[in-house]
């Protein structure tokens, strides 16, 4: 549901296209909502008002920092805030400023001269918006191209492979109810965090980022939970850590599951096994570095505050997918 006040006059259907009767206003095909906080036009007042408070701060030669501490009239700083209005390509610069160096809401504010609050909408928005518009892209790329855009060493080596997983995990803030506190605390970080199932092409490409679950969750549960077997043709083959008990999962699609040797009977492996194992590792290695890749958005290595653990899917998902937009992640000889 979206409010009727984010629309222009000129995004509904015309009166004598629906019929005077009808109450309702219709929207049309393709109609956007544009009006925003953000996007208002300021009144020839507000502006007068705000030319003001600049005079003021020019004279008293006031710094941005000081000049917001300063007992000002409200409706002059106010003013001020009114008639800042972002443009598009400033709203996605501050959005990318937030992700890569955490920054936080109220330095961001007084970089572009607008409120905490409209930083917070913008932020909001773009990341819901980057998800959606994100997310109707088929990221699983066809056996074909998954071969033709494989290193040579790796496909020689592992030719089936089709996706090579791995998991991470992002911290939050420790939340107020004991059940969350339960099911986003991880025993391996011994924090809270929330866990994602990342997933690449051997050559690369990001081609699968779960939903967020709570740090308590396995991985089997996450790939219990994904489509991943399913989206795997018949003779195709996976690579993971061995922390992936997903055997079963993948054998009823005839998938097979590339993992490390477990220790099960014996302390001491065969050197057949530590062979295997070293080919594994040596190309596993790619998912690890991509999540390092992932990992250099600081907001991934931060604790992210309430609001935003409401969106760790979509911020999570927008980072790796930014990661992308990289060249040569892997060497086309690894």
């Amino acid at each position: 549901m979206v409010c009727h006040k984010h629309f222009t006059e000129e995004d509904y259907v015309t009166t004598s296209a629906i019929g005077e009767n009808c109450k309702n206003k219709i929207l049309k095909s393709g109609a956007v909502p544009s009006q925003f906080r953000w996007t208002k036009t300021s009144s020839p007042a507000v502006i007068v008002r705000c030319d003001r408070a600049k005079q003021k701060e020019r004279s008293n030669n006031f710094s941005p920092a000081i000049f917001l501490h300063q007992s000002i009239d409200a409706c002059d700083l106010g003013a001020e805030v009114e008639v800042s209005k972002p443009k598009v390509e400033y709203q996605f610069l501050l959005v990318l400023m937030k992700l890569r160096q955490r920054k936080c809401n109220y330095e961001l504010a007084l970089m572009f001269g607008i409120e905490e609050k409209a930083v917070y909408n913008i932020f909001v928005t773009w990341v819901r918006f980057m998800a959606l518009q994100w997310r109707e892209i088929d990221l699983w790329p066809s056996k074909d191209l998954v071969h033709f855009y494989s290193p040579e060493d790796f496909f020689d080596k592992f030719p089936d492979t089709r996706v090579v997983l791995d998991g991470t995990e992002c911290p939050v803030n420790k939340p107020k109810q004991p059940v969350t506190q339960q099911a986003t605390f991880s025993k391996y970080k011994n924090r809270n965090t929330v866990k994602k199932v990342v997933g690449s092409t051997p050559g690369g490409l990001v081609s699968h980022v779960s939903p967020a679950y709570g740090g308590s969750v396995s991985d089997r549960h996450i790939i219990e939970r994904s489509d991943i077997p399913k989206m795997c043709n018949p003779g195709d083959s996976i690579m993971a850590d061995k922390g992936f008990e997903v055997q079963d999962l993948f054998a009823p699609h005839d998938v097979t599951v590339n993992i490390p040797t477990f220790f099960k009977t014996t302390n001491r492996l065969s050197g057949k096994a530590v062979l295997s194992d070293r080919k594994i590792a040596s190309k596993r290695v790619h998912i690890e570095r991509i999540i390092g890749l992932g990992k250099t958005y600081k907001i991934l290595t931060s604790p992210l505050g309430h609001a935003e653990t409401q969106l760790t899917s979509d911020i999570i998902f927008i980072c790796f997918m930014l990661c992308n937009f990289h060249s040569c992640i892997v060497p086309s000889t690894s």
